[in-house]
C-alpha cells in the first residue's frame, strides 16, 4: 500500500506540473500532436448532442495490474429533466433525480426501487439551472466523462479508429514521461457528438503502475424516458 501511495504522490505531482507547462503551451506537442487534428470539445458535445440520450459508462481502476470492482454509472436527459444512477458489479443502484419546473431543476425524493416525488415544500427545496446540473454542483457533472479529454486536448495526436457500443469513434493518445514516471493517455470519441467513449489513464512511477479506465457500454440518443415519478 505505501508503495501505491508512493506512486500516486509522484504522478500526481507530475500531472501538476505537466498540466501547467501545457496551458503555457510550453510542450507545444511533446506529447505527439499539436491539437490542431482534435476537433471535440464541450462546445462540440453541446452542439451535436442537442436532443435526449441515455449513456452508461464502465470505470475500472487498476493496481499493478489488478483491476478492481467495477462501477456503472449511468445518465439520462429528456426535456423534462436529468437523472444520474450508479451501480457496483453486484447491481445494487442509487439514483439521483431532477425534474424541470418552469426554468429550474426540482431535485425529487424517493428511489429507484419506490419511485420519486416531488417535494411538498419547493421553497426549501435545491433547485438548479441546466447549466449547473450539466457542470456538476449537484453532485454528478453530465461532462465529467463526456468530455473528459478537454485538459490534453493540445496534446493529443490522432491514432486511428474503432467501434464502442455500436457507434464509431475517432482514436487518440496523449502523454509523457517526467521525473522518472511516465503517464499516458488514450481516448476514444464519438465521431457524431464529441463524447469520449473511452479513456485509459495508465501511469508508472519506480517500479510500480496504476490504471484508471472508463468505457460507454450503452449509448441510446432520443427515446429514453426518467424513471417513474409523481
Amino acid at each position: 500500500m505505501k508503495k501505491i501511495l508512493t506512486l500516486s504522490l509522484t504522478v500526481l505531482l507530475m500531472l501538476a506540473t505537466l498540466l501547467t507547462l501545457a496551458s503555457c503551451g510550453s510542450l507545444g506537442g511533446g506529447g505527439g500532436g499539436s491539437g490542431g487534428e482534435f476537433k471535440y470539445s464541450k462546445e462540440f458535445v453541446a452542439q451535436n448532442l442537442t436532443g435526449d440520450y441515455s449513456i452508461t459508462y464502465k470505470t475500472t481502476n487498476y493496481e499493478n495490474g489488478q483491476a478492481g470492482d467495477p462501477t456503472f454509472s449511468t445518465t439520462v436527459r429528456t426535456s423534462n429533466g436529468y437523472y444520474y444512477e450508479t451501480a457496483d458489479k453486484d447491481g445494487n443502484k442509487s439514483g439521483i433525480l431532477y425534474v424541470l419546473h418552469d426554468d429550474k431543476y426540482v431535485m425529487y425524493q424517493g428511489s429507484i426501487e419506490e419511485g420519486f416525488t416531488k417535494p411538498e415544500n419547493l421553497e426549501y427545496t435545491l433547485q438548479l439551472t441546466q447549466e449547473e446540473i450539466e457542470n456538476g454542483y449537484s453532485g454528478f457533472g453530465l461532462f465529467n466523462f463526456m468530455t473528459n479529454y478537454s485538459d490534453w486536448s493540445s496534446m493529443m495526436k490522432a491514432d486511428g479508429t474503432e467501434t464502442i457500443a455500436g457507434r464509431k469513434c475517432d482514436k487518440f493518445r496523449a502523454g509523457i514521461s517526467f521525473m522518472g514516471a511516465g503517464i499516458q493517455n488514450l481516448y476514444s470519441v464519438d465521431q457524431q457528438t464529441g463524447i469520449c467513449m473511452r479513456y485509459a489513464l495508465a501511469a508508472t512511477a519506480k517500479g510500480e503502475s496504476g490504471a484508471y479506465e472508463f468505457e460507454c457500454t450503452d449509448f441510446q440518443i432520443g427515446g429514453v424516458k426518467l424513471p417513474a415519478y409523481s
